[in-house]
């Protein structure tokens, strides 16, 4: 099957003219309303062009295409202004272009990196682009105080190793040192663009294109027809471990509680039920075992407040 080269470029801007691009990822637009985006759009032209506005003036992403052969499949916007996809085919090749530009605030780092990991689940290529507003090395920082990688780094760093999703500029330049974005008090290399692992990169640059603080990220790759992922699905076994465990608990309980004593069912009870908070703090959702598990605990304790009412008569 024959390849394509497609020249991506990430750019964290307020407006932009470039050349020679296939794909162009947009960070903090900064428009406003579908009025804005109509502006941009007449001056985009035909080419396909796909925006997401946020609620802060600061927030804004965009997708926009330079080559008029794309087919858009699939158009979702994730958190509105910070996080959006496209399923696009491409030269023949069926392709994820992720977007993403993280906010600086912990918590809402943390709700896009969980967002962003149940995009990677799908059985063609990826693109992830960005500005991420975080470091996944010490070596992408550079500052008068001592760099520390945030746990959320630290977590996006697992994402993108888990779903085999490479750094293109690491893939050339595994120990340069190089930044994209530049102040007074701190470089670091927060804008990234993210390739499937069949995806071959051929160069990376950074420009800048416009008056701004960030550079903008160019990559050039090449996509095989022939080498889709192969990972069509991809399943949590630790889901299938907790449920197995709670069903476990909940047939042992019954089996057990005509030969054990009140107090040995509730220390029973008091037991399972801080698996279930543990299962809680893991953010799994099992809500069928939970109803399950529910039902069971009222029976076992229905059936203790009868013995004690016989116990109380006698």
């Amino acid at each position: 099957m024959p390849s394509h080269n497609l020249a991506v470029a990430s750019c964290n801007v307020r407006g932009i003219q470039s050349k020679n691009l296939d794909i162009l990822c947009l960070q903090e637009t900064r428009l406003l309303n579908n009025n804005g985006i109509c502006d941009v759009k007449k001056i985009w032209g035909n080419s396909t062009s796909l925006f997401s506005v946020g609620e802060d003036r600061a927030d804004g992403i965009a997708i926009l295409f330079y080559t008029s052969d794309v087919k858009i499949i699939k158009v979702c916007e994730l958190i509105p202004g910070r996080l959006m996809y496209a399923d696009i085919f491409m030269f023949g090749s069926k392709i994820r272009i992720i977007n993403l530009y993280t906010a600086q605030d912990r918590t809402k780092k943390t709700k896009l990196s969980n967002k962003l990991k149940n995009l990677l689940y799908v059985g063609y290529h990826i693109i992830v682009c960005g500005d991420f507003n975080t470091i996944t090395d010490n070596i992408d920082s550079s500052s008068s105080k001592p760099n520390k990688i945030t746990r959320v780094g630290h977590i996006l760093k697992i994402i993108m190793s888990e779903n085999k999703l490479n750094d293109s500029f690491r893939i050339l330049y595994p120990n340069k040192i190089d930044y994209t974005r530049f102040d007074t008090s701190c470089n670091s290399r927060i804008d990234r663009i993210y390739t499937s692992e069949k995806v071959t990169v051929l160069s990376y640059i950074t420009k800048l294109l416009i008056e701004s603080d960030h550079l903008t990220v160019i990559t050039h790759i090449k996509i095989n027809e022939s080498e889709q992922c192969k990972h069509f699905w991809k399943m949590n076994t630790k889901i299938l471990n907790i449920v197995k465990n709670n069903i476990y608990y909940i047939e042992q309980i019954n089996r057990m509680k005509s030969i054990l004593s009140e107090k040995e069912i509730m220390w029973l009870i008091i037991c399972i039920t801080k698996y279930k908070l543990w299962i809680t703090r893991c953010r799994m959702t099992i809500d069928q075992v939970y109803v399950s598990s529910d039902n069971v605990f009222k029976q076992i304790i229905c059936e203790l407040r009868r013995r004690r009412t016989l116990d109380i008569k006698n």
